[in-house]
């Protein structure tokens, strides 16, 4: 089952190595493809919403770090190094379901399928590692991109959805040099698949990035601390204004 997101282009993981070329920034013209989890998505500047899992930030797993989430938006399911990982996964397997909100397992396939999941995320050092060539089928993937080079490999890999970042400073990576608005906006527009802004974002920087090709929502940690989340700033993110557009 795929996720159910608009692509364009060829089918997971058949298409050829793709030539990236630059293009207008044009908000929502993705084609719809299919059925799936995300079929009821929303249009326009919300998008879907994209909890990123952290228990050393956010606690442990429970209904109000959902509240922020609504039903077609999507858990990615991190904490690599939790020693009661497949209880911690379980837990968020029963609260995502309860909500219908799909539950993707970053890095970890046997995991995944173990939990059944909705999908897989696979990070950064999982693309670049030069034995993977082609996704398992058994499940829908997202991917991690930072760069043209991991945009590449995650279009050869199937993946259906992207996560860009860091679009501006967060505290997973301090000091760690961003994309800005400029950069991510050219990154998303060379996907044929929808992408997902991540790295100090929330709704309102999402509506700050509109219009965007393939933009398709943003993802988080913090924003979704506090219980009742509903789109505002957070102490973590950093004004759009005072960054340098060519960053």
């Amino acid at each position: 089952m795929g996720l159910g997101l608009p692509r364009n282009g060829s089918p997971a993981g058949s298409s050829p190595a793709p030539t990236l070329k630059a293009g207008g920034c044009d908000m929502g013209r993705h084609h719809s493809r299919g059925g799936g989890l995300l079929n009821s998505q929303r249009r326009g500047p919300r998008g879907i919403a994209v909890l990123i899992t952290d228990r050393g930030r956010q606690g442990p797993p429970r209904p109000a770090l959902l509240a922020g989430l609504k039903r077609g938006d999507l858990v990615i399911f991190r904490d690599y190094d939790a020693p009661d990982r497949l209880v911690l996964g379980r837990l968020w397997r029963q609260l995502t379901r309860a909500r219908g909100i799909g539950l993707l397992v970053a890095g970890d396939l046997r995991l995944a399928l173990a939990l059944d999941a909705d999908g897989q995320h696979l990070p950064g050092h999982r693309l670049r590692r030069p034995e993977i060539r082609r996704l398992p089928r058994p499940l829908p993937a997202s991917a991690a991109v930072h760069d043209r080079r991991d945009l590449v490999r995650a279009r050869r890999r199937g993946a259906e959805l992207l996560l860009i970042s860091p679009v501006l400073p967060t505290r997973s990576h301090p000091g760690a040099r961003v994309l800005g608005p400029l950069r991510f906006r050219a990154l998303a527009r060379q996907a044929d698949r929808p992408v997902v802004a991540l790295g100090g974002m929330d709704r309102s920087r999402l509506r700050q990035l509109s219009p965007c090709r393939n933009l398709t929502g943003f993802a988080a940690i913090d924003a979704f601390r506090r219980a009742g989340y509903s789109g505002g700033a957070t102490a973590a993110s950093t004004s759009f204004s005072s960054q340098r557009l060519d960053s």
